[in-house]
């Protein structure tokens, strides 16, 4: 996508959100989910040993990407980008809370059943909540230029990109609770964190959050649909 995008579109902001949307997945919110939905306890091990890597890389690709395909009067040097890289892999929330949650799954560390139930509800209530408000500052007219930009990245993210994981990890020899975990990582909308990160980073935030919309919108029918398929050929 680094090499192909700036064929195709030439502002340096518009570049970095849209290679950004187009593979960047709400991993860290609907995994756990997603998995405990799909597999159970055993799914939920197995993604919960999976998310701290695949969040940092995330968040990796993410900075880099961002900050090379910087506007104009934001270029960064090359170490002024290694630099912003580290700060961001290391204060990064997400990654923080997942290692966290890591331990206390590895040394099986009970969690009162009041705060269990409290981090259930901020857990269930985010994606709504973060959804809600990027729609209150939704504007009509940041459509303009930007709307078939949403359009191409939502179907690279929904179905492109998940065909070819997907394919692939059949291919090699995955199936069952792996190959599931494999589906759940690339199927995800995009990352409600991609347009938080687009605005900080000064990229177009707009298509950001235009590919965050149409890509959930999109994924209610992709998710249901690709694992209907897995499990109709018998994958999962």
């Amino acid at each position: 996508l680094c090499l192909i995008v700036p064929l195709f579109i030439k502002e340096n902001d518009k570049r970095g959100a849209f290679i950004q949307g187009s593979y960047r997945s709400n991993f860290a919110i609907l995994g756990t989910t997603l998995a405990h939905n799909m597999f159970g306890e055993a799914g939920v091990v197995q993604i919960a040993m999976v998310m701290p890597f695949a969040i940092t890389l995330y968040n990796f690709y993410a900075v880099t990407i961002l900050s090379i395909f910087a506007p104009a009067d934001k270029k960064m040097t090359k170490m002024q980008i290694a630099k912003n890289i580290g700060k961001n892999i290391i204060t990064n929330p997400l990654i923080i809370s997942v290692l966290f949650a890591l331990v206390f799954l590895i040394f099986e560390i009970p969690l009162p059943t009041f705060a269990n139930k409290s981090l259930q509800y901020l857990s269930d209530s985010s994606m709504p909540l973060a959804l809600m408000a990027l729609g209150a500052n939704f504007n009509f007219d940041s459509m303009k230029g930007r709307f078939h930009l949403a359009v191409v990245a939502t179907f690279i993210k929904t179905v492109l990109l998940v065909s070819v994981a997907v394919v692939t990890a059949v291919m090699i020899g995955y199936r069952g609770v792996e190959l599931g975990i494999i589906y759940i990582m690339f199927s995800g909308p995009a990352a409600v964190s991609s347009y938080i990160m687009a605005k900080n980073m000064e990229s177009d935030y707009q298509l950001a959050g235009q590919i965050l919309l149409l890509s959930t919108l999109v994924c209610t029918l992709t998710l249901f649909l690709g694992v209907f398929l897995l499990k109709y050929l018998a994958l999962i």
